[in-house]
């Protein structure tokens, strides 16, 4: 059993990512933030395809069969043989293997950004801008 375990009160619990918010996650092997892994298959993934969903990318349409589906590089991403000698990997939110984000489904075609995206992209200037002024003083 692993001790110094974090306390309730030290520790963020949102749906699907935890954080260590003071010193007391010192002790355990991966301070800081992760992702809490999912345990229920996509159904595509049972299926051992997928197929490229994301309207702008050169692949839209094609049909995938699954090398690999695991958490990499902070998201999940799905690999494939693109050709019979070259793999490659893609976010698994821009296949079937990953119900399509409601806000898209609801804006239709109208709304071109996700909104927590767009605010991510209003955090990056901002700290873009940050830096850029700090370094002219």
């Amino acid at each position: 059993m692993r001790q110094n375990m974090a306390t309730p009160s030290s520790v963020r619990k949102h749906p699907e990512t935890f954080c260590c918010t003071d010193d007391s996650c010192a002790g355990l092997s991966l301070p800081g933030c992760w992702i809490k892994p999912s345990t229920t298959p996509s159904p595509s993934l049972e299926e051992g395809v997928f197929t490229v969903t994301h309207p702008f990318h050169p692949l839209y349409g094609q049909q995938f069969e699954i090398l690999n589906y695991r958490h990499n590089w902070g998201e999940y991403r799905v690999t494939f043989y693109e050709t019979p000698d070259h793999v490659r990997t893609l976010p698994a939110a821009w296949t079937s293997l990953v119900p399509p984000d409601p806000s898209v489904v609801l804006a239709a075609g109208r709304a071109p950004f996700c909104v927590t995206d767009l605010l991510a992209l209003a955090q990056l200037i901002q700290r873009i801008e940050e830096r850029k002024e700090s370094s002219e003083c």
